[in-house]
């Protein structure tokens, strides 16, 4: 049986949302930004490739770009096989599956650069031995909801704070973008949540945070560095 894992970097966002928060117009979007010698997302291509478990590293790149530019500006080795993906994620992730040989599959967002190889190593190992992997932590925060016009609040024992990469049997996962990848689903574990399998929740990591504005790339450069 192959028990290797390709990793699928989803990467085609448009960034409008960075910009806009930003106050100023950026001519990178937030996977192209320069990050620790290379960009957001060519560090994380090299993380993924540092794994002797993971056979291949897939980026899916924005549909308006061009295959080879986008390989030059994100400063992705020659070994990065990279796809284009769509307008919605579904699209982009089911784009990055159908190049996928590997048994399993780990998803992992193209602008959350703080993963470890450690947790990439417990994703695998985990999703082997359960089917899936889902990393999460637990907020430290009081999490509050708005119902009606008052506040609630949930019991911080019950919210998970979902992260990437997830690991999945590969077949599975692309069965299941094929039966509902029409619908709005935040990440992969949602998807296979509603398509009836069983999502494991293993521990996450503090600084594996996704980059949605200017401080948050701040930060996560500090982290980095140090």
């Amino acid at each position: 049986m192959q028990e290797s894992a390709d990793a699928v970097i989803v990467a085609a966002g448009s960034g409008i949302r960075y910009a806009a928060e930003s106050g100023i117009r950026h001519k990178k979007r937030k996977q192209l930004l320069e990050f620790a010698g290379t960009t957001v997302v060519g560090f994380i291509a090299d993380v993924f490739s540092r794994i002797e478990e993971v056979k291949n590293v897939i980026v899916v790149y924005p549909q308006d770009m061009d295959a080879e530019d986008f390989r030059a500006r994100a400063k992705l080795k020659k070994d990065v096989i990279i796809t284009s993906g769509g307008s919605k994620r579904a699209e982009s992730v089911k784009s990055g599956l159908r190049k996928v040989s590997s048994e399993y599959v780990l998803i992992h967002d193209g602008v959350r650069p703080g993963i470890s190889k450690k947790l990439v190593k417990r994703v695998i190992e985990a999703v082997k031995k359960h089917g899936s992997a889902v990393p999460a932590i637990k907020p430290v925060s009081t999490v509050r909801y708005m119902k009606g016009k008052s506040l609630k609040t949930l019991k911080r024992e019950d919210v998970y704070l979902i992260q990437t990469p997830q690991g999945f049997i590969a077949k599975e996962l692309l069965e299941a973008y094929n039966n509902y990848g029409d619908l709005s689903f935040t990440d992969s574990s949602s998807l296979m949540e509603a398509a009836g399998l069983r999502v494991k929740i293993i521990k996450g990591e503090k600084y594996n945070i996704k980059i949605t504005s200017p401080e948050d790339y701040r930060y996560i450069r500090e982290v980095i560095k140090r």
